[in-house]
């Protein structure tokens, strides 16, 4: 199936959900369904651009209203928000704005048609006429132009059998799209997936789980470079357990294929594997860990992809009857560029790539509906295939709900 037939599937799809969603609705009583609130940050910097040299300090201004209308009636939920976020920069670039608008759209829908059958859909819709993207807390490509969007369809069945056994399976469709053209040639990027996952209970807390994943990244074909687009192929084979009513925790261990358009780079195989613990140990204290494995698509042009391993954690502590409330998060991503290649004339060495962000955030509520919020955040790139850098930025917030 094309990435078009699968974007128009989803778009049908997406109509029937809200159309049995609305109607849903309708025979319920009325009640307002909207829900406001709104967000100042101010946010200071020492590297506006990302950079290892000629490093500028700057400080943004944000101001992001935020609107959510929800209805959930009978065995169906609807979520729809929308967040323009206007950001004022005291120390433009050359090629930036000192005045931007961010968009911000997500919809989230569920219906159960019947008891045994779950139906999602969710649609992201990010557009800035001068963002940064952030993958991993670290910025991946700095400053320009572009709109990202995600749509990702699923159904989870439960069999009717004892022990308990269940199937989700997902289809998803992500576009990034670069208003600079030079930029566009390099990180245009189309990603269509596919999984399925099969869970079956062991026990009464220990669950055994497959999972098949098909992902396909195509970027933007640049004459006399050789094409970049390949497709991955994931199988594993796992186990989740509930620690505690609250705490969760899994692994999977498989295997991963990367299958290359280009044929001169031919198929790249290595291990797949993830391991994850999230929940709350105590009413006030909460923990989320992941450890993952695999291959993707690259974070450095014109190398067209990367293994990776990547540590993410983070830890919240409450205070004061959760009016204080402490986060530490860390992660550390090593991608490796081990497949040597020529394109466009030039060869390109294998490498590897090393990112670590380290931040640490205290949020203080105040009265029923506010809340004040500080952050600060590490973030150091060293890497062989792209241009490295650290920062250091500070944030301060004030977030209030109506």
């Amino acid at each position: 199936m094309t990435r078009a037939a699968i974007r128009s599937a989803l778009t049908v799809l997406g109509i029937c959900l809200i159309g049995a969603e609305i109607a849903a609705a309708a025979e319920q009583p009325p009640a307002s369904p909207f829900r406001f609130s709104g967000e100042v940050r101010g946010e200071l910097t020492d590297n506006r651009d990302f950079v290892d040299q000629g490093r500028e300090s700057d400080f943004d201004l944000f101001f992001t209203p935020r609107v959510t209308a929800g209805l959930h009636p009978g065995r169906s939920i609807l979520e729809v928000h929308y967040a323009p976020s206007l950001r004022y920069r005291a120390n433009p670039s050359d090629t930036e704005n000192d005045a931007v608008l961010f968009h911000d759209f997500g919809l989230h829908l569920e219906h159960a048609p019947i008891t045994q059958i779950k139906l999602r859909l969710r649609e992201s819709l990010y557009y800035t006429a001068d963002p940064r993207i952030e993958e991993g807390g670290a910025a991946v490509r700095a400053n320009n132009s572009y709109l990202w969007n995600r749509v990702e369809a699923g159904v989870i069945y439960q069999f009717p059998t004892t022990p308990h056994m269940d199937l989700d399976a997902h289809v998803s469709d992500v576009i990034k799209r670069y208003d600079d053209d030079t930029v566009a040639e390099q990180y245009d990027e189309d990603v269509v997936e596919g999984g399925l996952q099969v869970l079956r209970q062991l026990r009464e807390t220990i669950a055994a789980k497959a999972i098949g994943r098909v992902v396909d990244y195509g970027y933007r074909e640049i004459a006399d470079v050789a094409t970049r687009d390949f497709t991955v192929l994931i199988a594993a084979l796992g186990m989740d357990k509930n620690f505690t009513p609250k705490v969760r925790g899994g692994f999977a261990l498989g295997w991963a294929s990367a299958n290359y358009k280009n044929d001169a780079l031919g198929a790249d195989d290595g291990p797949y594997g993830e391991i994850t613990i999230r929940g709350e140990l105590q009413p006030d204290k909460r923990v989320d860990v992941a450890l993952s494995h695999s291959m993707r698509d690259s974070d450095a042009y014109p190398y067209p992809s990367q293994e990776f391993t990547e540590l993410s954690t983070r830890g919240e502590w409450g205070a004061l009857n959760a009016k204080v409330i402490v986060g530490l998060q860390g992660v550390y991503r090593l991608g490796n560029y081990d497949t040597e290649f020529a394109s466009g004339g030039v060869n390109y060495a294998a490498g590897d790539d090393t990112t670590v962000v380290l931040a640490a955030d205290v949020a203080v509520k105040v009265g029923n509906q506010g809340t004040v919020k500080f952050i600060q955040k590490f973030e150091d790139v060293s890497s062989d295939v792209r241009l490295p850098y650290t920062k250091n930025t500070s944030s301060l917030a004030y977030q209030v709900a109506f």
